[in-house]
């Protein structure tokens, strides 16, 4: 069986229902692949007791059976910590006090800001950041997350759900630059997060409806073997009952090594110089 569709998305989570979204509203023909039973990806809501939904992917508890409690007031996080490790509280504590004006000075350039303000806002953020170990802030900020963890951080009290939010980009722990993923754990203190009302899945309904209201289509329990690269040109994605959707147009919303290496055909090398 052969389709013919213009812009096919490999995996419905949020990233590739966005991306899927933007493209329908541009005009483009879009079919979502997903191999589980529903779209969401990571960002699922269910009910695994009655009357209690859980966000599946984003909740974690320590086997001893501590646990910390992120809020967006820093002050609250702090004494969140303190109930398991007053040592570490104040550790965490202080990462934030060079954490914080990092971010500041980074955000007019993340947001694209130009002009005289606010590149004096940014120059005074950088010199509070730097104030007190200019060439130490300098080796946190150009390091991994792993090392800058390591030193300012006692223990995976707090180590690991930091580095799980950083983890978040995609970037290795022992990435070189990947430090900044890491002292993004401020902007959490300064902005908070925004939660859809009924859980991540409402997020993801919403994304569904807004596709098929661009007539773009989603499959789910459609897991895909490979995609036909042949030559360097993307022709055609294969499913693993043997379907065949001829598209020139792939986006892959998944790990980029199982999409890289696994299912192009022929698979992405690594180059060596």
């Amino acid at each position: 069986m052969r389709q013919q569709q213009k812009v096919i998305v490999v995996g419905a989570g949020h990233n590739g229902l966005i991306a899927a979204c933007y493209l329908a509203r541009a005009g483009r023909e879009v079919l979502v692949l997903e191999q589980s039973p529903e779209p969401g990806g990571g960002s699922r809501t269910e009910e695994r007791l009655p009357g209690y939904h859980f966000e599946t992917h984003a909740v974690a508890l320590r086997a001893d059976g501590r646990r910390v409690r992120f809020y967006r007031s820093i002050e609250a996080t702090v004494a969140s910590i303190a109930e398991n490790d007053r040592e570490e509280a104040g550790a965490y504590a202080a990462f934030m006090q060079v954490a914080i004006p990092m971010v500041q000075a980074l955000l007019p350039s993340i947001r694209g800001e130009a002009g005289v303000a606010p590149f004096s806002r940014r120059f005074v953020a950088l010199v509070r950041a730097l104030r007190h170990r200019p060439v130490d802030m300098m080796r946190d900020l150009l390091g991994p997350y792993d090392a800058l963890l390591t030193r300012w951080l006692r223990s995976d009290l707090t180590r690991g759900p930091v580095s799980a939010f950083a983890a978040h980009a995609n970037v290795g722990p022992n990435v070189p630059g990947g430090a900044l993923f890491a002292f993004w754990q401020a902007a959490y203190h300064l902005f908070g997060q925004w939660h859809a009302k009924g859980g991540s899945s409402a997020l993801i309904a919403a994304l569904v409806r807004r596709l098929t209201s661009y007539g773009g289509q989603v499959r789910c329990a459609a897991p895909v073997s490979r995609i036909d690269a042949a030559g360097g040109k993307v022709r055609a994605v294969i499913l693993e009952d043997g379907e065949v959707i001829e598209t020139g147009a792939v986006i892959t919303a998944i790990d980029p090594k199982i999409a890289l290496l696994e299912l192009l055909d022929p698979p992405r090398r690594e180059s060596r110089g």
